[in-house]
Order: structure tokens, then C-alpha cells, then sequence
């Protein structure tokens, strides 16, 4: 099945990159012209052991002593190393040792200036090959060919409240809408949860509109969901209410997810119909926002199925208004060092 391939390269790994060191013996990528209006990128690669002239006028090899690698820092979560490190210069085109360190570090040697190959700067390369599907529209238009699954972009509109659409028309971004992580991990919070930290909890800071559960989240993420404190029941948004209804509905029926229970949370008839409509946000509330709030959420994320299934799929996907449909072929990146 054929994909769209890309590939992500780390500026630094190209041939006339501020990597003297590697422009100087090699191992980069380079442009070339395919034609008169495409051009395209390819890898030279070296032998470190073996450095021709024509690679590097001043370096014959490179030897190194990876066996006695060590770990330099221990503060970092990432693999690091360190190991001795020897280059070696031809003899026809080094007259001497000061003559060599001059070549390496740029100066003037006699009546001739070199340009630096060896600095101490610290580079940090990536490599990354990723497969991107074919849109429905370019997929078709690839006759005969067999492409993998195309992305499809689509939604489910399953309540209309006309005074939320009309609010949110115009919002300055859509980092300002409700927000899916905030709403799905306050909801969590069941009533029992609250009484029993509220017994256990003396309450020492400004979150006391929403007990001591608010002391687990900064104040700008109480600010942006409870409309600046005109809404404090936020862990209740979820939670069903008889109050558009005339009658008591079954337990049944509130169990099975059906439309009377979808249609009648906090979220719809109280919170995305009055308090978000009628209460704006402070102007630091908003900047905090428009920062945070730039995530997508994935029903499927691997390592997470109980809780997407069970939670956020059996209980957003159905109560939330408006949803879009994102479907593509996930890939796991994979990453290079070279």
C-alpha cells in the first residue's frame, strides 16, 4: 500500500549547516536538482576509519574508544555519553603541531587564515521518516494505485443549543472552548470523593469555592471552567438533571447512556446555555488558555484503552455536543542519531 513518505532532517545535518566539523569530513545530507523545477535530497555517507582527500583536505581518520563510553549527566532522563575521541591529520598538508591546532580552530597560521572546523558548540540532531495517508480527494485521483487508509475528516452534532453556538461564533480562538482533558478529569471527582477529602482537608489557600480537590489545579484552570467563579459545580457537569423534564426518569434508562440522559447533564442545561454564555473570561484567563489548551484528544491511545474506552468514550463521546471525527493510520515515529 503506498503512503505519502516524509521525512523530518535537523537543519544542522545538512551540508552547509553551522556543523563545520561534519561539513568538513562528511555524513550529511545535500540537495541536488532533479530537473528544472523539482529538486530532491540524498545522504553522503563516510568512513570515519578512511577519509579521502577528497572528503576532508586536512583529516585522514577519526579513531574513537566507544568501549569505555561513560555517562557525563546524571540529571537527565535521556541516554548520554562520553568517550575519548582522537583525529588524525595528513602529513603532506600539516607542517607542525601549531600549524594543526590553527587548521582545527580557525586562525592564522603564517601568511594563510582557516576557518574553524573543530567547535565546542553542542548540536542536536533528528532524523525522522514518517508515512503520511493520502486525503480521500488525492487518493481517488491515484487510479489503479493502492493507498493506505486515507484520512477522513468528518463529525458527530448530536444536541443543538443555539445559545452556545451563537457565543462561540465568535470567540477569539478555539482554545477558549470547553476543554475535554479539564472537563473528563473533574467530572472524576464523585460526591463521596468530596466529602471524605473535605473531612480530611484543611482548606489554607483560594480555592475554597471548589474544596480542597481545587488545591490539585491551578487557579487560571478553576478560572477558565468555572467562568471566573460564576459556575462552582464543575465536578458535576456530567451528572444528570431532572430539571428540563416532568418526570423522574428510570435508573435504566440514566444507566444505558439513551438521549433523555445525554440531552440533560449540567453541561447542557446549565453550564454551556447560561454560565458560559453570560460570564466572560478575565483577560489573563484567557492568555493562560490560548497557551495550555492546544491539545487533541485520541479515544484510542495506546497504553490508556480502560480509561478512554470506559471513560472518556462511554461518557464525553456520548454527553459532549460536538465532535470531530479525525480518522487516520497512526505510526510510530521512529528516531535517528547520527
Amino acid at each position: 500500500m503506498s503512503n505519502i513518505e516524509t521525512r523530518l532532517i535537523d537543519a544542522s545535518l545538512f551540508s552547509g549547516s553551522s556543523d563545520t566539523f561534519r561539513n568538513e569530513i562528511g555524513g550529511y545530507w545535500y540537495t541536488f536538482d532533479v530537473d528544472e523545477n523539482n529538486s530532491s535530497v540524498n545522504f553522503r555517507r563516510t568512513n570515519v576509519k578512511n577519509i579521502t582527500s577528497i572528503e576532508s583536505r586536512f583529516i585522514e581518520r577519526i579513531y574513537s574508544q566507544e568501549g569505555s563510553a561513560e555517562r557525563f549527566s546524571e540529571d537527565s532522563v535521556l541516554p548520554n555519553f562520553m568517550y575519548p575521541v582522537r583525529i588524525t591529520a595528513r602529513d603532506d598538508e600539516i607542517k607542525d603541531d601549531t600549524h594543526w591546532k590553527t587548521v582545527l580552530l580557525g586562525g592564522t597560521w603564517g601568511n594563510k587564515t582557516y576557518n574553524r572546523i573543530y567547535s565546542d558548540n553542542v548540536f542536536e540532531y533528528f532524523n525522522i521518516r514518517n508515512d503520511l495517508p493520502y486525503d480521500r480527494k488525492s487518493a481517488n485521483a491515484l487510479n489503479g494505485v493502492q493507498v493506505g487508509n486515507p484520512i477522513t475528516i468528518g463529525y458527530d452534532y448530536r444536541q443543538y443549543l443555539p445559545r452556545y453556538e451563537r457565543r462561540v461564533r465568535n470567540l477569539e480562538s478555539e482554545h477558549l472552548l470547553p476543554n475535554f482533558y479539564i472537563l473528563a478529569d473533574l467530572s472524576k471527582w464523585t460526591p463521596s470523593d468530596r466529602i471524605r477529602l473535605l473531612q480530611a482537608s484543611s482548606l489554607d489557600n483560594d480555592t475554597k469555592p471548589f474544596g480542597p480537590i481545587g488545591q490539585l489545579y491551578s487557579r487560571e484552570l478553576l478560572n477558565f471552567v468555572s467562568r471566573e467563579e460564576n459556575y462552582n459545580e464543575i465536578y458535576d457537569l456530567f451528572t444528570f438533571t431532572n430539571e428540563k423534564i416532568p418526570y423522574v426518569a428510570p435508573r435504566y434508562v440514566l444507566d444505558s447512556f439513551k438521549k433523555i440522559k445525554t440531552e440533560n447533564t449540567f453541561l447542557s442545561v446549565n453550564y454551556l446555555t447560561g454560565a458560559f454564555v453570560l460570564n466572560e473570561l478575565s483577560d489573563t484567563t484567557k492568555q493562560w488558555a490560548q497557551s495550555k489548551m492546544q491539545n487533541i484528544v485520541s479515544l484510542f491511545l495506546p497504553g490508556l484503552k480502560v480509561f478512554c474506552w470506559n471513560y472518556i468514550k462511554k461518557v464525553l463521546y456520548h454527553i459532549y455536543k460536538y465532535m470531530m471525527n479525525l480518522i487516520y493510520l497512526l505510526r510510530v515515529l521512529s528516531m535517528h542519531k547520527r
